[in-house]
């Protein structure tokens, strides 16, 4: 080569080689820089989503009872839908006696407290909205079976009685009567939970129990007499009573 070239070169040719102008070199580094940063980048992104795929195709292995405690479950759905007025606890005591197995392991067992509240919850959605007023539909086929529910107006008030055939009969023959009101359980636009009570004596022990119940909206004279008006007129036979037993209410 003469002097005057003014290409420097990389290196000395073979004959069949093509002379590449220094210049050129750092194109070619970068150019080459580039190809192994995207290689590098395909690299990583064929790994992460292999590993991507690795963890949604990965399956853990079936605990042993898992298929119980779900028919367990299922059951205790399907009976607090179809059994609204049976209480939960029976219906969780039920499903245990069909479908538990004391062989298989824990895990095949729900907790019983997690199934009262699973019951609860699916008959929570069904029962009706809670009123606000007075003006509201009662939904009797919410009202236990062999229950008789009587729905009293007195001026703008209203009184909602409940009780059975069974509980009339043995309340009229009964020559006390307890009267009593609860106030706790009841929420607006009720008052009080008016109920009458009597003694029965079986097998050798006696008990009071009641045997008349009330939604009361307000607790006036002629509230309570329209009330016990329809419980007596309601009884198979005239009512036995000489005593009624009341707390100090200026109404009763």
């Amino acid at each position: 080569m003469s002097p005057s070239t003014t290409l420097r070169l990389l290196q000395i040719p073979s004959p069949t080689q093509q002379l590449i102008p220094l210049h050129s070199v750092a194109s070619l580094r970068s150019v080459n820089r580039e190809n192994n940063v995207k290689n590098s980048e395909h690299f990583n992104r064929r790994v992460i989503l292999s590993q991507v795929a690795i963890k949604t195709n990965h399956n853990h292995v079936v605990l042993p009872g898992t298929l119980v405690a779900v028919q367990l479950t299922a059951h205790v759905k399907n009976q607090a839908v179809n059994n609204i007025h049976q209480p939960a606890s029976t219906i969780v005591d039920t499903a245990y006696v069909q479908h538990a197995d004391p062989e298989l392991p824990e895990g095949s067992r729900p907790k019983v407290t997690n199934l009262l509240r699973t019951c609860n919850r699916v008959r929570q959605k069904l029962r009706p909205e809670e009123p606000h007023d007075l003006y509201f539909e009662l939904a009797y086929n919410f009202v236990p079976p062999g229950f008789t529910a009587k729905d009293i107006h007195v001026d703008f008030y209203r009184h909602l009685v409940f009780f059975t055939d069974q509980q009339l009969k043995v309340l009229s023959t009964a020559r006390s009567w307890y009267l009593d009101g609860t106030f706790k359980v009841v929420r607006n636009p009720f008052a009080q939970m008016f109920s009458i009570h009597a003694f029965l004596t079986s097998g050798g022990s006696t008990k009071q129990v009641p045997l008349a119940f009330c939604m009361m909206s307000r607790r006036l004279t002629r509230d309570y007499k329209a009330v016990l008006s329809a419980v007596v007129s309601s009884m198979p036979r005239r009512p036995a009573v000489q005593v009624a037993v009341v707390d100090f209410e200026k109404g009763m």
